[in-house]
């Protein structure tokens, strides 16, 4: 036999990949050759010569500083299918592994697996090790999957990168994640069940097990598991089952990845698939451990021969929203107008949707101290719902200033802003989470005659609390199909909790009508529908108000759970006087004769009227090319009036009657 090994060296360790590479190469090449010559295998006491002085050097080599060593190791391959990779590899690299590869096939190109089967099999017979190539393993996914299928042996770019050396691993839908030092500090939230995360991921036993992390988006499973890992000390190879359900060769790579670095093979969105495939399984075997994160809970199809460790990424409570909020904002800059408290209280958020509210408001506010307005902006625009549908969002854009009526009834409206503002102050600081189990949401009722401003102060605590409205269409929500009414109400609840925002229900004397004794069947379906809304209305969390014309229509046992009942009283002269005066915007050209007086005293109208008169003014001075003045004033009350079927004489307009007769 042509000694072609520097036998002298058998036994000492490889120092390098490097050498390593070369007397693979040169093995390789030994192996073509003889094939060529004869038609025939490496055999017989030239291939044991071979096995025993690469074992020997092999077997004083550190594993972990030779690539093609740790590979062969962490997937179990056997010693023809780390030869298959060595003929592979080789043959891309050596020019004269290379040409004897194009002289044996009859062209030039990647080694073929027929090639492969016949230079490594035992005892001369190939056909035995074609069965490596029919399985998805992974083996099998070491080398292009499409060049594979045609016959083909081409390794993946990322596995000859490393075979060569090479630093670094980019694969598309693949992200590594290397484990920080911590203190506990960086965990604001859940430390046991970040530590029983950890202790799973370390703790050993025969079958693997699989930590199976399911919640909404956002609601932080990655920040549990990561934090897991950092607790563990252990690299994350994160892989989208999305996309690996439609490319294999991101399992693979992930796979090949988790193995290699001894890390935790983290799958996310595992409910695109619900599954791993069989090359899968085979790695979880050799991991010990991996971790799945879905939206759905974990499905015991999977679980089979692994221990199923299923964890829930729920949506945070009160407290620790806060504790997000104060933990977020350590390196924000916030104005005196912010109370995180309340922020907590209002948005039911995740821990991405905290973050990255943060974020974006720092971001805006560049240098600046992040004020009240801009951070619930921010919050706003990480809402996710669907409440348009249910619903018409109302922009708010009257003050305090806008509202004419009694000071009782202002200061009631400011003292139930307080209840929102100050909410975790009485519940959670002072203890009455223990006594007020539920019904915490803050329930408003506007009661008065039609115009008399019920809407506007509702758009007013909308923007003393800095929160969207929401009014809530009756169209869309009342059917006349038996169950739907329910339906609909339960999907307006539902979207509310996501959108943060206030409920306002105009002439809800619609929905919440007295109960009446059931003398039909449409009667119990009513009080049916009545005594759901109740109860929606008591379990709600957040902020509703309620409008009604009819406050004698409402249901008694509603009222009970009404925390505020403001009464809009008919506006007196000297209230309509006022609201005139409001009216009227300071540009507006005006006469100096107006008499608001006689406008207020002779014409009993709501704000509403008032606000129409105004306006109708308004054009018609226009139209005229005029100031406004009493003509266009009275033109547009006389107006009002008939609208509202009352017959104004000429007698009642007095001195002004010549104005429009």
């Amino acid at each position: 036999m042509q000694q072609i090994f520097p036998f002298d060296r058998a036994g000492m360790p490889y120092g390098s990949p490097g050498e390593l590479l070369e007397d693979g190469a040169l093995y390789v090449c030994q192996c073509l050759r003889r094939y060529l010559e004869t038609g025939e295998a490496l055999a017989g006491r030239d291939a044991e010569m071979e096995r025993q002085y690469a074992r020997g050097r092999l077997a004083a080599t550190d594993g972990d500083g030779q690539p093609l060593l740790k590979l062969a190791r962490c997937l179990g391959l056997d010693d023809f299918e780390q030869n298959a990779v060595l003929l592979t590899l080789v043959s891309g690299v050596w020019p004269e592994a290379a040409a004897l590869v194009g002289e044996i096939q009859g062209r030039q190109g990647a080694p073929g697996v027929e090639l492969a089967c016949a230079l490594f099999s035992p005892r001369g017979l190939p056909a035995l090790q074609r069965r490596y190539f029919a399985a998805e393993n992974l083996f099998t996914g070491l080398f292009l999957r499409q060049e594979l299928a045609q016959g083909s042996l081409r390794l993946m770019p990322d596995v000859e990168n490393r075979l060569l050396g090479g630093e670094g691993f980019a694969v598309a839908g693949i992200a590594i994640y290397y484990p920080e030092r911590i203190q506990w500090e960086q965990v604001p939230i859940r430390r046991a069940q970040v530590e029983a995360l950890a202790a799973q991921i370390q703790a050993g036993g025969e079958a693997p097990r699989v930590l199976a992390l399911h919640g909404e988006a956002g609601s932080g499973k990655h920040f549990l598991l990561r934090r897991a890992l950092d607790v563990s000390n252990r690299v994350g190879v994160f892989a989208d089952a999305a996309t690996a359900e439609k490319d294999p060769a991101l399992w693979n790579a992930a796979l090949r990845e988790a193995l290699l670095s001894g890390g935790v093979l983290c799958v996310e969105h595992f409910e695109a698939s619900g599954r791993l495939p069989e090359a899968g399984r085979e790695a979880l075997r050799r991991l010990g451990v991996a971790a799945v994160l879905s939206r759905v809970p974990w499905s015991a199809s999977f679980a089979e021969g692994f221990v199923a460790l299923p964890q829930e990424a729920t949506l945070p409570d009160e407290e620790e929203r806060l504790a997000l909020w104060k933990w977020a904002a350590t390196s924000a800059l916030l104005g005196e107008d912010v109370r995180l408290e309340e922020f907590a209280v209002k948005f039911h958020f995740y821990p991405r949707q905290i973050l990255s509210a943060l974020k974006e408001a720092k971001t805006l506010a560049g240098q600046s101290a992040i004020d009240a307005a801009l951070l619930h902006r921010c919050c706003y625009g990480q809402a996710t719902h669907k409440l348009d549908a249910l619903a018409t969002r109302v922009r708010p854009v009257y003050q305090w200033d806008d509202l004419v009526l009694p000071e009782a009834q202002c200061a009631l409206m400011r003292e139930a802003c307080a209840h929102i503002q100050y909410r975790h102050t009485v519940y959670h600081t002072w203890g009455f989470e223990r006594a007020v189990s539920y019904g915490r949401g803050l329930s408003m009722l506007f009661s008065g005659p039609p115009g008399t401003g019920k809407t506007m102060a509702a758009q007013i605590i909308a923007n003393q609390l800095h929160m969207e409205m929401y009014q809530i269409q009756l169209s869309q929500v009342v059917s006349k199909y038996v169950g739907e009414t329910e339906k609909n109400l339960r999907a307006v609840f539902q979207e509310a909790r996501r959108s943060n925002g206030i409920l306002f229900f105009d002439e809800c004397d619609a929905l919440f009508g007295k109960r009446s004794e059931v003398k039909e069947a449409n009667d119990r379906y009513a009080n049916a529908e009545t005594a759901y809304l109740l109860q929606q209305i008591e379990e709600y969390d957040g902020v509703c108000i309620l409008a009604t014309n009819l406050m004698q229509n409402i249901d008694a046992a509603f009222l009970r759970r009404i925390r505020f009942v403001v009464h809009f009283p008919f506006p007196d002269a000297a209230t309509r006087k006022a609201l005139y005066q409001k009216m009227m915007p300071p540009e507006m050209p005006r006469d100096d004769k107006i008499d608001l007086d006689f406008m207020a005293e002779k014409f009993p109208l709501a704000g509403g009227n008032i606000r129409s008169i105004v306006l109708q003014a308004a054009f018609l001075a226009a139209a005229q090319g005029t100031a406004v003045g009493m003509a266009q004033l009275l033109r547009a009350a006389v107006n009002e009036m008939q609208k509202n079927e009352i017959i104004v004489v000429r007698e009642d307009l007095r001195e002004y009657a010549d104005l429009i007769w």
